[in-house]
């Protein structure tokens, strides 16, 4: 062994430690900033979900006296119709049990820059055992333009958000229920519990 430099071999073992911890360290770079970018989608998702229910309890639940082409209440703006003949890929009301979800309920979608928001609407009421869904009693006769008479004062609401940015995507949903205020509203009382 040359005891005033170093030979070849341990040239070439140095060099291969070297690039090891560098591809490792490249590895958990790597791996973080996947992790940074799913976090931001799985945020961004569970904002966009909280900000439309907060815009929708910012709503009142029926208002009469809005003009027929606003969706300027809760009603109106997730229950547009009940006639699955006006369903379109945006706007579509589900008369049968489909998809998880109770016999009608409206289903809205709505795509932006960055995923889809979808809403589904099912009119409900209260009872001692929980909620149960309040199907229109002739669907096709309920429009939010002439909104009374309601099913129910009532609305089970689910917000959900797909985000779709880069390679992957990141979904939030979110279930609440929106309720006419004490007294009535567009003909209605809110309901009350059943046995009671």
């Amino acid at each position: 062994m040359n005891e005033r430099g170093l030979t070849l071999i341990e040239v070439m073992i140095a060099a291969a430690l070297v690039l090891g911890v560098v591809i490792a360290a490249s590895d958990g770079v790597g791996t973080f900033t996947a992790a940074t970018a799913q976090g931001a989608r799985r945020e961004l998702a569970e904002r966009r979900v909280s900000d439309q229910i907060e815009s929708l309890r910012a709503l009142a639940f029926c208002d009469p006296s809005r003009p027929l082409d606003e969706a300027a209440d809760v009603v109106s703006a997730v229950f547009p119709h009940a006639d699955a003949a006006r369903n379109t890929d945006q706007a579509r009301f589900v008369p049968a049990p489909a998809d998880g979800r109770p016999a009608g309920t409206f289903v809205t979608t709505v795509a932006d820059a960055d995923g889809v928001t979808t809403i589904a609407a099912t009119f409900v009421a209260a009872t001692a055992s929980g909620w149960v869904p309040v199907v229109p009693g002739a669907p096709g006769a309920y429009d939010a333009g002439r909104s009374a008479p309601l099913p129910s004062a009532a609305l089970a609401v689910a917000v959900s958000y797909t985000c779709e940015r880069g390679r992957h995507s990141a979904h939030a949903e979110r279930d609440v229920i929106l309720a006419s205020p004490a007294g009535p509203l567009c003909g209605l009382q809110a309901p009350p519990l059943e046995g009671t």
